[in-house]
């Protein structure tokens, strides 16, 4: 749980802390392939990093990028996304099902590296540090080389996306929908973290600021971590203050790098109130 892991516990006494509100349970983070590459090289990755939990090495690199366990799922399941995506942003990546066109590669292109593009959920080298053994095991597992990408802000990633330089990618639950309902790409896994496969979003409050429902934040500071493209951080939370009768501006809205330094920033009184899910 969200009080549980030493990255939040080192920076905020989440005992100070309590939710105020959380919706459904969502998807967790996904793995998808580009269309350029073709179904057999997509069914080899999925194969080797469902088994990771089965070899020596394989659960050293689950650890090392902090994971459980790879699990195989479908589009479908990031159909609610796709409604919070709607329902805060107004756009539309396919609410309503509808056709994907991209064409697909007919090879695997053995002849040049593997390359795996991560989003920067952490610092960059952080984020290169908790991946390069999960790098390692896939070479291995697929014999070919592997070349992990791990560029140190959104923008930067969102235009390899686009680009389509990479061949696997681990992106939030927002980039998926977008980049599959524009570009093609394909999820074929999703994360199970801290023995979770699923994400809560959540509204998270100081307990003693005395605000125990949704509507009292009217007029408040909200912090939200990771601008648009952060889901769990972002598009949920807006989510949840909509429910609750709150638009754009019926509050003051601040947007912090990351979840934990949303919260942080709430927990030292800048805030508040601050989005993120319930595990981070």
């Amino acid at each position: 749980a969200f009080s549980e892991l030493p990255s939040i516990t080192e920076k905020i006494d989440t005992s100070q802390l309590k939710v105020l509100t959380t919706s459904g349970e969502l998807a967790h983070l996904p793995w998808a392939v580009s269309s350029k590459i073709d179904p057999v090289l997509g069914a080899q990755i999925r194969m080797a990093l469902t088994t990771l939990g089965e070899d020596e090495k394989g659960r050293a690199a689950l650890a090392r990028a902090q994971l459980s366990n790879i699990l195989q799922v479908k589009d479908s399941n990031y159909d609610e996304h796709r409604l919070l995506v709607w329902e805060v942003l107004g756009e539309d990546y396919c609410v309503d099902v509808c056709n994907q066109t991209s064409a697909r590669a007919t090879t695997s292109a053995t002849e040049r590296p593997l390359v795996i593009g991560v989003f920067p959920r952490r610092p960059q080298k952080a984020t290169i540090n908790m991946f390069t053994p999960f790098s390692s095991f896939i070479a291995t597992a697929l014999n070919r080389d592997v070349k992990l990408k791990v560029p140190k802000d959104f923008t930067e990633f969102w235009k390899g996306v686009v680009d389509k330089e990479y061949d696997l990618v681990h992106f939030n639950q927002y980039q998926y929908v977008k980049s599959h309902s524009l570009y093609g790409y394909e999820v074929i896994l999703m994360n199970e973290e801290q023995g979770e496969n699923t994400l809560t979003p959540a509204l998270w409050v100081r307990k003693d600021k005395n605000i125990g429902t949704v509507e009292n934040l009217k007029g408040r500071t909200i912090m939200f971590g990771g601008g648009k493209m952060a889901m769990m951080a972002y598009i949920a939370p807006k989510f949840l203050l909509k429910q609750a009768g709150l638009e754009k501006d019926n509050y003051i809205e601040k947007v912090a790098i990351n979840p934990l330094a949303g919260c942080r920033a709430m927990y030292l009184g800048q805030a508040e109130a601050c989005g993120a899910g319930t595990i981070m």
